[in-house]
């Protein structure tokens, strides 16, 4: 009866390892991921180079923690679904953090990629593109008809004191409106 304890409980702390070998690091970056974003608190629109930097490094923990959940975390169905959910709102807080740049010194995203909610409020189409435009913000896009808030993925160039974004992906927001 001893011997077969032994088995089970040498089994479950074999598969206790197994589990850690992923879920540890998934905590250490989560907690990294906090350390980061409270340290760029102090940023506000004097020093929005400290969000910036705060958002690379960010981007660079959330996607490795991206890819050891997906990698492994599976094994533990919980944990995988948290540290989803953990992801998930990690990616809200690189795009709140962006509007935030976007809106009070959008130079800063000069040669960035940006992914955020566009509220536009002229239009100058061509043949081959359409500009939203919104203050020194244009986002150039494929002729449509769009709604007057979208979501953009986009490349961004700074130039003539204008913010110009290439957009890459365009989604329709009937649900913020």
């Amino acid at each position: 009866m001893a011997s077969r304890w032994k088995i089970v409980l040498g089994t479950a702390l074999s598969f206790m390892a197994v589990l850690g070998i992923f879920t540890f690091p998934l905590f250490i970056l989560e907690e990294a991921t906090q350390m980061t974003v409270w340290g760029t608190w102090q940023a506000d629109r004097n020093n929005l180079y400290i969000l910036k930097e705060g958002i690379r490094v960010v981007e660079k923990l959330n996607a490795t923690s991206k890819a050891i959940n997906n990698i492994g975390g599976w094994l533990h169905p919980l944990s995988f679904l948290s540290y989803r959910g953990w992801h998930q709102a990690t990616d809200f807080w690189i795009m709140a953090s962006k509007t935030k740049i976007l809106a009070l010194d959008p130079r800063l995203l000069d040669g960035q990629e940006i992914h955020f909610l566009f509220e536009w409020k002229t239009e100058e189409r061509t043949a081959t593109e359409s500009r939203l435009i919104n203050g020194n913000i244009i986002v150039t896009a494929p002729p449509g008809n769009y709604p007057s808030l979208i979501e953009i993925q986009g490349a961004c160039r700074w130039k003539d004191n204008r913010l110009f974004i290439t957009s890459a992906h365009i989604s329709m927001t009937e649900n913020y409106n």
